[in-house]
């Protein structure tokens, strides 16, 4: 069978870094820094007088929709199916 050595383990490092860089950069792009969650708050209002919270600011909300849906398929269930299979090939042996 595949014997994983320190090479694999630094590619798979490298490859988790990259992907998790890729999924952050819409973030990045369609990010609004506001005060608009701020204007109608009555308690505390001195303490919010100026403040700004960073939101996101999605070009459609198909787009939203569409970049949720991949946020969960690769941070939950990839790495669910993953263990998933893992635990299958311990149980297997």
């Amino acid at each position: 069978g595949w014997k994983p050595n320190i090479s694999h383990a630094y590619w798979g490092i490298v490859l988790i870094w990259i992907a998790s860089a890729t999924l952050s950069v819409p973030f990045l792009v369609f990010h609004h820094l506001t005060d608009e969650p701020f204007k109608n708050l009555t308690a505390h209002s001195s303490f919010y007088r100026d403040k700004y919270a960073c939101t996101d600011d999605w070009p459609s909300e198909g787009d939203r929709l569409g970049f949720t849906t991949c946020l969960l398929v690769d941070q939950y269930f990839a790495p669910l199916c993953f263990i998933f299979v893992c635990y299958l090939k311990i149980f297997a042996r």
